[in-house]
């Protein structure tokens, strides 16, 4: 089906960070809103979990940054070590 054997080493690799990026989310939203009251340098962040992003955004725009460097780090890494590109 797949045409080499590492093109299926890729999709597995690619499937578990999804799954795992997936579980930390989940995890992410239920403490968001349980232990709400955030404070990120501007101001408290509350509400439903799903306004936490703009909140940040809108009251601290450099803490916004700071989940978005970390990720293209860990990709990067993903990169270098042969598991994000073929």
């Amino acid at each position: 089906l797949l045409e080499e054997e590492g093109e299926l080493k890729r999709y597995q690799e690619a499937e578990l960070k999804h799954g795992r990026v997936a579980m930390l989310a989940a995890i992410g939203i239920i403490v968001g809103e349980q232990f709400g009251q955030l404070d990120y340098g501007g101001g408290p962040i509350t509400g439903p979990a799903i306004t936490h992003w703009a909140q940040l955004v809108e009251k601290n725009p450099g803490a916004a940054f700071t989940p978005l460097l970390t990720i293209m780090f860990i990709e990067i890494i993903g990169i270098f070590r042969g598991g994000g590109g073929r």
